[in-house]
């Protein structure tokens, strides 16, 4: 089901994927099976998730050079930015390994 907001579909990939925690076993493998052929797809959100990351940080260290403390808000900002990027590569990085399902 996808996002009814199109900026939730730029940023989230979950609507992409099917659930692949299903007791049928042929439902399964054909859930892993489109999960695996939608794979291709992490690395733009991955390198949105990068650009905005790498965005916000530029932006507080510029802010940081007019002496002010708002710069905090952009790396903070930045810093929760990470975890989504990482949290999209490790999941491009386990469907390609030969052990996943």
């Amino acid at each position: 089901m996808a996002p009814k907001s199109r900026f939730a579909q730029y940023l989230l990939y979950d609507w992409l994927f099917q659930d692949v925690n299903q007791a049928e076993v042929f439902r399964r493998h054909a859930a892993i099976a489109h999960n695996k052929a939608h794979r291709r797809h992490l690395l733009t959100y991955m390198r949105r998730w990068s650009v905005l990351t790498s965005s916000l940080f530029l932006l507080g260290m510029g802010i940081e050079t007019t002496g002010s403390s708002l710069c905090a808000v952009f790396y903070v900002l930045s810093v929760m930015a990470v975890s989504p990027t990482i949290r999209v590569f490790t999941a491009w990085w386990m469907m390609g390994r030969p052990g996943y399902w």
